[in-house]
């Protein structure tokens, strides 16, 4: 073998070999990919505490973005795809620590909501837990 062809071997081994990584790392981020990830009720309540403060007209004091994961949302069907994001919001509940933020969003059923629980220390969604008022403290 001549030493041009064993330098295109090497270079094409090569080659090979970082096609082949980069297929079992995109494979590994996309099977790991985190998305919106419901809440059990257990979970649910322990982000609770006595005093939930609605902090709903409070916008100097935002402390976390929400349309990321509202968009998460939308692709796992819970939102519509067209919704009027000056609407979606309902109300906001801060606990009395400063640790979680409930973001509650408006759905098409009266009395139930998508309500996004953010982790404020981490400045992350905890995930999403669909209430249903009506189920859970028997409104009328």
């Amino acid at each position: 073998m001549t030493i041009d062809k064993l330098i295109h071997v090497h270079f094409l081994s090569l080659y090979v070999l970082a096609v082949g990584i980069f297929i079992i790392f995109m494979y590994r981020k996309l099977k790991y990919k985190k998305g919106a990830k419901e809440l059990s009720n257990e979970k649910y309540q322990a982000t609770l505490t006595k005093d939930m403060i609605d902090t709903t007209a409070e916008e100097a004091k935002v402390m976390f973005n929400i349309w990321p994961f509202v968009n998460e949302l939308k692709k796992i069907k819970l939102l519509p795809k067209k919704i009027d994001e000056n609407q979606l919001v309902y109300k906001v509940f801060r606990d009395s620590n400063d640790a979680f933020e409930h973001i509650l969003l408006n759905t098409e059923q009266e009395n139930h909501y998508i309500v996004i629980v953010a982790d404020l220390n981490k400045k992350k969604a905890k995930g999403y837990y669909m209430l249903n008022l009506q189920g859970e403290y028997s409104l009328a």
